[in-house]
């Protein structure tokens, strides 16, 4: 995975990089890694730090990240939130019966 950053902030993450370069005729057009000047990132072409200029377009870093990690933290956050869903469903299912969670151990 990489991540997109810009003046020290993330812009973003994506799996393969859409590497751009401007043609002799002025249009940009996509190339291998190793002729970019660019990318092109959620439709806006960027350029890429310490690559040939690319006129008009904001200036990026690429960083190739391990993506392991983020799936984790983020598949953890899931559970945390399936669980707090069922409590909260079981909450209001007491406030529909009239019920109180001291009421059930009754």
């Amino acid at each position: 995975m990489y991540k997109i950053t810009k003046d020290g902030a993330c812009l973003g993450l994506t799996e393969r990089p859409t590497y751009i370069r401007k043609a002799s005729n002025g249009c940009l057009v996509l190339c291998p890694e190793s002729e970019a000047t660019g990318i092109v990132w959620e439709g806006t072409p960027l350029h890429l730090l310490g690559r040939d200029e690319l006129e008009d377009t904001e200036t990026v870093m690429l960083e190739e990240v391990d993506s392991g990690p983020a799936v984790y933290i983020t598949a953890e956050a899931l559970s945390d939130i399936d669980a707090m869903n069922v409590e909260h469903e079981y909450r209001l299912t007491l406030v529909s019966l009239g019920l109180t969670s001291t009421d059930e151990n009754k």
